[in-house]
């Protein structure tokens, strides 16, 4: 799954301005790796139930907790099993990159996932799974997008799209919106091609558990989120190429493919860097009714 643009330039710019200080990068770097959080280990449920409080008990269930404080353990198993994993097997980080990719990481998730003053429009959850020792081993990530029908692919800055929407209106038209759902003010203000749906993106399994149904359960989490939001369906993003991840979401999970076109994709160098590379890209989805 494919990390949005806007990790890009955080990381690019992050990179920039934390490079002029690496002092300071490395006594955050200690800081961000120091950090542990602890959780003990349950069952794990198959069944889907519905309901805020069924929802929480199958997150119980799967081990699987919603992380809004204290990204630091959670940026560096990010790097190290997602990002990491795309360089070569005989290639690797250098110190100074892999620092600054872990705290524009850091940055990203407390950005997108974190605790803010005010609500978000646009609700999001990065989520984590705990072995049994508390060790991290699955995290997945679902928001709210914005995505369009007509032009086949997610809108990037939904939550300023909304606001400015909001922000044309006249006192009496916001009058008229208030108590809207989230989802209520996307079908009224928005362009008719225009969906809100939850976008489950970011799946990252520890290395030496893949292929043992973590990413299944990670999977699974998203959905019932999803669902506790008061959504249908989910979608997701996985390019062509991807074969194992192509056979999870399809043959065990039953998404669907929406539509089929070449969109960017990040590809990482050895000192941190991105580039953007046009691949062919799966949109798809999954009733969850």
């Amino acid at each position: 799954l494919q990390p949005t643009s806007h990790f890009k330039k955080k990381a690019v710019s992050q990179g920039k301005s934390l490079g002029r200080n690496m002092r300071s990068v490395k006594l955050t770097y200690a800081l961000l790796t120091g950090m542990l959080l602890f959780s003990t280990s349950t069952g794990f449920v198959t069944r889907a139930r519905i309901g805020k409080a069924a929802v929480r008990f199958v997150l119980t269930q799967l081990n699987v907790e919603s992380l809004s404080t204290d990204f630091g353990p959670s940026s560096k198993f990010f790097v190290d099993n997602f990002w990491a994993p795309q360089l070569s097997s005989d290639v690797a980080f250098t110190d100074k990159a892999r620092m600054l990719l872990l705290l524009a990481q850091n940055g990203d998730f407390e950005t997108r996932y974190g605790d803010t003053v005010g609500k978000r429009r646009l609700a999001a959850k990065l989520l984590a799974k705990r072995g049994d020792s508390g060790e991290l081993s699955g995290l997945v990530t679902v928001e709210m997008s914005l995505i369009s029908r007509l032009e086949k692919e997610p809108k990037s800055g939904g939550e300023k799209i909304l606001g400015d929407a909001i922000s044309k209106m006249g006192p009496k038209q916001r009058r008229a919106f208030k108590g809207y759902s989230t989802g209520q003010l996307v079908t009224e203000i928005l362009p008719d091609d225009i969906d809100l749906v939850p976008m489950l993106s970011n799946l990252a399994v520890d290395l030496s558990r893949r292929r043992g149904g973590v990413g299944l359960e990670m999977c699974l989490a998203a959905e019932e989120t999803s669902r506790e939001w008061g959504f249908q369906d989910i979608w997701l993003q996985v390019e062509k190429v991807n074969l194992p991840a192509k056979r999870l979401y399809e043959e065990k999970l039953g998404y669907k493919v929406e539509w089929e076109n070449e969109q960017p994709a990040l590809r990482i160098a050895p000192d941190g860097t991105f580039t953007e590379v046009l691949v062919p890209m799966l949109t798809m989805s999954k009733s969850l009714s």
